[in-house]
C-alpha cells in the first residue's frame, strides 16, 4: 500500500511530489547506470508533467469538495 488512508494525505502528498520535481534539473555529467529507453530529460520531463497533471486534479476535487467557484482548471496532458 502507499499508504494514503485520507483524501487530504492524498492531497498533500501529490502537492509534495510536484513541488518537489518542478525545479528539478538532470546533472549535465549524469551518466545513468542502464540504457534506458528514453533519454533522461525526457523522463524527468514526463514525470514532472505526470505530478504536475495528478497535483492539480487533486486541487480540482478540494476546490469541489469545499464548493469554490471554479474550481482549479485540470491542464491537458503534454
Amino acid at each position: 500500500m502507499n499508504g494514503v488512508v485520507t483524501f487530504e494525505q492524498g492531497y498533500r502528498q501529490a502537492m509534495q511530489a510536484y513541488e518537489g520535481l518542478k525545479s528539478v534539473e538532470i546533472d549535465k555529467d549524469y551518466i545513468a547506470p542502464i540504457g534506458f529507453h528514453r533519454p533522461p530529460e525526457v523522463l524527468l520531463s514526463e514525470l514532472k508533467a505526470h505530478s504536475q497533471a495528478i497535483a492539480a486534479y487533486m486541487q480540482f476535487l478540494q476546490d469541489k469538495q469545499a464548493g469554490k467557484t471554479p474550481p482549479a482548471e485540470v491542464p491537458a496532458a503534454a
